[in-house]
C-alpha cells in the first residue's frame, strides 16, 4: 500500500498530466491514504488489546468480586430486617461504574488502570484527570450505543 501511495505521489508530481487522469489518480491516492490510516488504527488497537488484556482481565475479576460481595452484604442487611449501610449503595454504584469502564474502554486508547495507585502525588492528579477523560469517553460510547439500540 505504501508503495502504491509513493508511486501515485510521484505520478502526480509530473507536469503535463491529463486533468481527467490527474483527478482519477488523486481520488485513488485519497482512498489509499484513508485505507492506510484505517490499517494503522487497526494495528494500534490490536497492539493495545494484546498489551492490556491481562490488566483488564484482573481488574474485571476484582470488580466483579467486589460487586458480588457488596450485593450480598446489602441483601444480608435487608434480610436481617435492617437498612443497608448508606456507604454500601455508593460503593456498589462506584464498583459498577468502574466495571463499565473496564468492559467498554475505547479500543484506540492506552489503558489506564483503575485499581493501581499512582507512585507520587503529582502523578496522581494527572492520572485522575486522564481517568476522568476516559470515563467520559466510555459514558459517551455507552450512550451512543443505547441510542442506536432504540
Amino acid at each position: 500500500m505504501k508503495n502504491q501511495i509513493r508511486g501515485l505521489a510521484r505520478l502526480l508530481k509530473k507536469d503535463g498530466l491529463d486533468p481527467r487522469v490527474r483527478a482519477k489518480e488523486e481520488a485513488k491516492l485519497a482512498g489509499l491514504l484513508e485505507a492506510l490510516e484505517a490499517h494503522r488504527a487497526s494495528e494500534r488497537e490490536r497492539a493495545y488489546a494484546v498489551r492490556y488484556h491481562k490488566v483488564r482481565f484482573f481488574e474485571r475479576v476484582k470488580l466483579e468480586r467486589r460487586i458480588r460481595r457488596l450485593q450480598a452484604a446489602m441483601q444480608a442487611a435487608q434480610a436481617g430486617g435492617g437498612e443497608p449501610a448508606p456507604g454500601d449503595a455508593a460503593a456498589l454504584a462506584q464498583a459498577q461504574d468502574d466495571l463499565q469502564y473496564v468492559l467498554h474502554f475505547p479500543r484506540g486508547e492506552k489503558y489506564v488502570a483503575l485499581l493501581k495507585p499512582a507512585a507520587d502525588p503529582a502523578a496522581a492528579a494527572a492520572l485522575q484527570a486522564e481517568r476522568a477523560r476516559l470515563r467520559a469517553l466510555v459514558r459517551a460510547q455507552l450512550a451512543e450505543a443505547a441510542l442506536a439500540a432504540r
